[in-house]
């Protein structure tokens, strides 16, 4: 085969250089051919990657069978000042010929993905896949030997002699996946034609473990992210573990356990357990297991099945730096665990070894987040997580330093194979006199404020000072007549109420109306009393929004900058603040406890008020323009636009009301058991009496009411303490792991010998309960159940039955009070829309006081 190189790349660069490739008819043809092979030969393929790795079915098809397909498209941009009036555009051009040489770990994904980018871009492709694994190499050939157009898509099996050759030739772009030392000598090769290259390499990738997390679901992710991917047969695999000294054994415990769940006492009989790919891998991994550095480090496994090519999931602590597993890639099913004393010397021992291929982190210190983003060099990084990044198409894929260069990945791999070519279009007007000699003074003020952008500067050089000293006091004078009316004491103690939509159950959310914009456009916000910046998905172009009620809202040029003090109190000291520069745009990421996230830049706009003394004001506010969500759980009808952030910090929309002076800042809402309620804003619809008082902890970031004891009915619970928070945010409320089970515990007993049975068979929460017959509301059944009550210094938070209780649709009744250690709350105790029920809740931030009083929400009230 190696023969015919130099005529296969002759044939494939006379067919690129004949423009059939460039067209969008021929991309179109072979993308969709590619799908065709996937969809038609799914069996085959799978076969053939049983017998290349003895992978589990279930692994081929969600790590091998899936593929990004796009087309390209022409990009405009904005012009600048400087070259007006013209218009400018990206225009991506495929490179040529392309060389792709594959590996063997997952030898149809990692073959045809870079292929499809290629193809993509409209180039020319040679394929080289690997020889170590024949099977899916002989299928690879065939199937695009049949499906393809082979004027442009070849494949060139064999091993190094054939890569030799290949090598020996004049490319436009080489993608290469594999290991380091291969990588070398590809880049040297394609140093001879001054090829680029994408290098997809490997390296050791730590996973860093922090204390007080959900360990359970770590381990779980753990053990999928590196016995689960071909048994660590994968670039991105974990290789080493970090953790704390006194962490240590709690995680090598909740590893075995999981590792015993998912694999049996003897996981050498696993059929879930892919083997070792051939004899020379196994002895290269047996090696650094045998070492006797290590070998006396064996925590779980490591158990040998040198006839099957199989090594078992193994645990290693403590292992020496200086052995050999710590200093070079496992590429196996062997994970070492590394201590230290505190949990950021882990960001020393990552960055002294080469830089990895992805790194990961599991905590929940929001500081700790950041420093390990900022502090630690890899290609990528996932946080609770490992390996998912490599599966999102909308994040690029590649390593830094010796782990790789280069990117792909759904769009990226598009642009990997492309040349973006700028382009710039001029007419004939426009044509300014300063550009040419002879230079008098006025033509070099002009062509400076020119290349500054300073569109004053311009029109003073050609107009004059009088003119911009008009021009400056005019909009002036316009902007404080249309946007700050005079503000006056009546309007500090004036109020603005809003109906409220939604349930606890099933929709899950209460939300407000709100209008934003000029013209005003009506948007659906999600009710936080938990979190402080309110936030719209947004087409800035939208990254990733979830589907809404609405079409996103689309964002004036009123941006704002580093400089402005609310980009500061947002990001606030310690924390991570993404500015350079005073003049950049304020970005913002908000992440919440179910780990749903919205990332954006901060803007502001108008939004319309009406008083209750009658005033009707459109204040400039500032909020997030999110245009890349990630919503955890995103199964129901989406009901809202975004969130209104009504939290404790000078970034929530009664903060800068407050600072307008057109409002005290004080949020009170009254959430009605049928459905619906109100929001109020400010203090004129208060009640005048019966409002429970206690203060909010100075110094918290939440609306935190300090400690309370738990009784239901007369009896209390043995856990004291709870620290409690008032979050409208949370659907449901939260109580640390042993309150919980305390009230379970309390619960049940007051049930027994009462006609309940536990309904197991319901999945809508963790705690459900069946009658003989099904139940059609909460009357039907809360003689069975008593108050709950949250004791403090000096008063009490009652919770009844029905603010505790739901009835799903499957006729049974529930507890909506779930265990919050499950999803990382730790200690705190959460009250959410379910407990809040039915109750006027007063956050006063100025007396800083939270109040609770009984209230029929639904119906207004007058003030």
């Amino acid at each position: 085969m190696a023969v015919g190189v130099e005529e296969v790349v002759e044939e494939l660069r006379s067919t690129f250089t004949s423009g059939k490739t460039k067209t969008h008819e021929w991309r179109a043809s072979q993308l969709k051919a590619i799908i065709r092979i996937v969809t038609h030969h799914e069996d085959e393929i799978v076969e053939a990657l049983r017998s290349d790795l003895k992978k589990p079915e279930l692994e081929s098809f969600v790590h091998e069978l899936k593929c990004p397909v796009g087309l390209p498209c022409v990009f405009p941009v904005k012009t600048s000042m400087t070259t007006f009036p013209a218009s400018g555009e990206i225009v991506p051009e495929p490179l040529g010929v392309v060389l792709v040489i594959s590996t063997w770990n997952y030898p149809f994904l990692l073959s045809l993905e870079p292929v499809i980018g290629a193809i993509a871009a409209g180039n020319a492709v040679v394929l080289k896949p690997s020889e170590v694994a024949p099977a899916t190499s002989s299928v690879l050939s065939k199937l695009l030997g049949e499906y393809m157009d082979t004027t442009a898509v070849k494949v060139i099996e064999g091993a190094a002699p054939e890569t030799t050759a290949l090598l020996e030739q004049k490319w436009d772009k080489i993608f290469y996946t594999g290991s380091g030392k291969v990588g070398r000598i590809i880049l040297a090769a394609a140093a001879k034609h001054l090829t680029p290259v994408v290098l997809e390499l490997g390296g050791k990738c730590p996973v860093v473990v922090d204390a007080n997390i959900n360990l359970k679901v770590a381990a779980r992710r753990i053990i999928s992210g590196k016995w689960g991917c071909n048994s660590g047969q994968t670039c991105v695999s974990p290789d080493y573990v970090i953790t704390t000294k006194e962490y240590a054994s709690k995680l090598v415990d909740a590893l075995s356990a999981e590792l015993e769940n998912f694999y049996g006492k003897d996981p050498l009989q696993s059929k879930d357990l892919s083997s070792i790919i051939n004899a020379h891998h196994f002895d290269r991994v047996a090696k650094l297991l045998d070492d006797e550095k290590v070998s006396g480090k064996i925590v779980f496994g490591g158990q040998q099945d040198k006839t099957n090519l199989k090594i078992a999931p193994t645990i290693i602590l403590d292992v020496p730096d200086d052995s050999l597993i710590m200093n070079e890639e496992i590429f196996g099913p062997l994970l070492p665990i590394v201590t230290v004393n505190k949990i950021k010397e882990s960001f020393g021992v990552i960055n002294a070894k080469g830089k990895p291929l992805a790194a990961y982190l599991f905590t929940n210190d929001k500081k700790l987040k950041a420093e390990f983003i900022g502090s630690v060099s890899a290609g990528g990084i996932t946080i609770n997580d490992v390996a998912l990044h490599f599966a999102e198409a909308g994040l690029p894929f590649g390593g830094v330093g010796e782990s790789g260069m280069g990117a792909y990945h759904g769009k990226f791999s598009f642009d990997a194979f492309s040349h973006n070519k700028a382009v710039l279009r001029r007419g004939f007007g426009g044509d300014v006199a300063a550009r040419y000699p002879p230079y008098a003074p006025w033509k070099l003020q002009f062509l400076k404020a020119l290349l500054k952008g300073n569109i004053f500067g311009v029109l003073r050089a050609l107009l004059g000072w009088a003119f911009i000293l008009y021009l400056v006091s005019w909009i002036a004078s316009a902007a404080v007549y249309h946007h700050q009316p005079q503000m006056t004491n009546e309007k500090q103690s004036s109020s603005v109420i809003f109906p409220l939509s939604g349930n606890v159950y099933p929709e899950g959310y209460y939300y407000v109306t709100m209008n934003i914009g000029r013209p005003p456009k009506p948007y659906f916000l999600d009710i936080d009393t938990g979190s402080d910046l309110t936030w719209l998905q947004c087409d800035a172009p939208c990254k990733k929004c979830m589907p809404a009620p609405h079409s996103l809202y689309k964002p004036n040029r009123n941006v704002i900058t580093c400089q402005d003090p609310i980009c500061t109190s947002l990001h606030g000291p310690g924390n991570h603040h993404p500015c350079q520069t005073p003049e950049e745009q304020c970005d913002y990421e908000v992440e919440y406890a179910d780990h749903g996230s919205s990332l954006g830049v901060l803007v502001k706009d108008s939004f319309p008020l009406k008083f209750s003394n009658g005033t009707a004001v459109a204040p400039l506010l500032a909020f997030g323009c999110g245009y890349d969500q990630e919503v955890i759980d995103a199964s129901h009808v989406p009901y809202t636009d975004g969130v209104l952030g009504l939290g404790i910090g000078k970034s929530s929309i009664l903060a800068q009301l407050r600072d307008m002076g057109l409002t005290r800042n004080v949020v009170g809402h009254c959430l009605s058991g049928q459905g619906g309620g109100y929001l109020l804003f400010g203090d004129g619809f208060l009640p005048t009496s019966g409002i429970l008082w206690t203060p909010i902890m100075s110094q918290s970031k939440y609306y935190s009411l300090g400690s309370a004891d738990l009784r239901l009915g007369g009896q209390a619970a043995s856990f004291k303490g709870l620290q409690i928070v008032f979050d409208s945010g949370s659907t449901y409320s939260y109580f640390s792991s042993q309150a919980y089970n305390d009230l379970v515990s309390l619960m049940r007993n007051n049930l027994n010998g009462k006609q309940l049975k536990d309904a197991v068979e319901d999945r809508s929460l963790p705690v459900c309960w069946k009658g003989a017959e099904p139940f059609k509301s909460i009357r039907d059944f809360v003689s069975y159940f008593k108050p709950l009550v949250l004791s403090f210094k000096n008063v009490e938070f009652q919770v009844q039955p029905e603010a505790y209780l739901i009835v799903t649709v499957h006729g049974n009744v529930c507890l909506g009070i779930l265990d919050g250690g499950e999803v990382g709350l730790g200690n705190l105790n959460v009250i959410g829309d379910i407990s809040m029920q039915d109750k006027m809740v007063i956050y006063d931030n100025e007396r800083q006081q939270i109040g609770w009083a009984p209230a029929n929400c639904n119906s207004l009230p007058k003030s």
